[in-house]
């Protein structure tokens, strides 16, 4: 059985690709500093390195502040390097910034502020890594506060009112279990 060590694990989306890795029939291991299968602080190398053995894979779902999702994916390419190890990193729709229309990877990356500023450092740390990038749009599902509950709540107090034309259109939402399909599919495919 092909043992997946997830980042982020306890987290909205990495509880949710925990789950599919596992109705898939991998062994995926959730690492979280507060709880999940394993308690690791995914910011230290040393801390991270033993929690990687045996494992043939990892998934990078680390969310938090600019400097905490750079110092786990500084952390886990360090460690990528030591070892044999695939790598599935979720970055984000945001690197590319106010593009608009088709968005391709080929499409240049702008975004701008301090989240898209550091997926896109973090994605520059994986270069030459191999690591397979996942870039998501707006994640939501079941527990996804974010942008299900928070909104929700807001609408339902009447504290938003009209948005203007930069509120109409269309939004790139993406459910946590497509996320982890696509996790999944890259698992299958390596």
């Amino acid at each position: 059985m092909t043992r997946v060590v997830v980042l982020g694990g306890s987290g909205f989306v990495g509880s949710a690709i925990v789950k599919g890795l596992a109705q898939a029939g991998f062994q995926p291991v959730a690492v979280s500093r507060r709880q999940g299968t394993v308690r690791c602080d995914a910011t230290h190398e040393a801390a991270l390195m033993p929690v990687l053995h045996g494992a043939q894979a990892v998934v990078n779902a680390v969310l938090g502040d600019a400097d905490t999702m750079m110092a786990a994916t500084r952390a886990l390419a360090s460690c990528a390097q030591k070892r044999d190890l695939r790598i599935v990193h979720l970055s984000s729709m945001a690197v590319y910034g106010p593009a608009r229309g088709r968005v391709d990877e080929a499409a240049p990356m702008g975004g701008t502020g301090g989240y898209a500023e550091a997926k896109i450092a973090c994605e520059t740390l994986l270069a030459g890594t191999g690591a397979v990038i996942l870039r998501p749009g707006i994640v939501y599902g079941p527990g996804g506060e974010q942008w299900a509950g928070r909104i929700f709540r807001l609408l339902r107090a009447r504290r938003l009112g009209d948005l203007g034309e930069h509120g109409d259109g269309r939004c790139n939402f993406i459910h946590a279990r497509d996320v982890a399909a696509a996790v999944v599919a890259v698992e299958m495919v390596a």
